[in-house]
């Protein structure tokens, strides 16, 4: 049985067209003259770079940066600290990547990991270093790459209305079957994902890849000589 719940929201804005400029219009006052009282204070201290990075040479500079920010806002450290460099280099590769960073006296202060795909715009990740929280450096870098997208990509979607996404399960295993992915990524390593799911980068949209039952899982820890205890998987 699977049981479902709902975990969040995502939120979206149809552009219609829109340049940054209009987009800006419609916000409220407040929030219009705070972002551009916060983003002359940036520019007169003579301090700061914004840029966004979508690949090339700088990629590399760009995700230690990220690394650097995420280590020192106030989020948990990632599980798989690998994942989500891992999935920049991809988007890179793909064109999708819209990497923002704020750098402040030269130190990464804050880093937006934003996807750009078929039209859409979509914030995967962000953070930012609280000693650097009396610049608004976040506030500043998304109304930066809020810019790029709509009048640098063009995207036809980004977020602002509340809607809860629809999600659909594709890989599914009894009760009785535990499926640790942390012990299997040790295994296997940089190709675990790809065992199991199959490339879905490849997929146009997500299916099984594998069959997922007992003797598929018994053959693979066969040729890959790891453990064929039957309480290691049902317990």
């Amino acid at each position: 049985m699977v049981q479902t719940y709902f975990c969040f929201g995502n939120w979206y804005l149809a552009v219609n067209g829109r340049s940054f400029a209009q987009y800006l219009d419609r916000m409220p006052s407040a929030l219009k003259n705070t972002l551009t009282r916060k983003r002359k204070k940036l520019e007169r201290s003579g301090r700061a770079k914004i840029e966004v990075v979508t690949g090339g040479a700088a990629l590399e500079a760009a995700i230690a940066a990220y690394r650097n920010v995420y280590l020192a806002s106030w989020k948990q450290p990632e599980p798989y600290p690998e994942f989500i460099p891992a999935l920049m280099r991809t988007c890179a590769e793909m064109g999708w990547l819209r990497l923002g960073l704020v750098h402040i006296d030269r130190k990464p202060a804050a880093a937006q990991f934003w996807i750009v795909q078929n039209g859409v715009a979509s914030i995967y990740k962000l953070a930012y270093d609280e000693r650097f929280a009396d610049f608004s450096a976040g506030s500043i870098l998304t109304a930066k790459l809020m810019e790029h997208v709509l009048d640098v990509d063009k995207v036809r979607e980004a977020f602002a209305t509340k809607k809860a996404p629809a999600w659909v399960r594709v890989h599914a295993l009894p009760a009785f079957v535990h499926f640790p992915h942390q012990r299997h990524i040790k295994a296997l390593g940089t190709d675990a994902c790809v065992t199991c799911h199959g490339d879905v980068r490849t997929m146009p949209q997500v299916y099984q890849f594998a069959t997922l039952r007992m003797g598929w899982c018994v053959n693979c820890h066969v040729q890959h000589n790891v453990t064929r205890d039957c309480t290691v998987c049902h317990y």
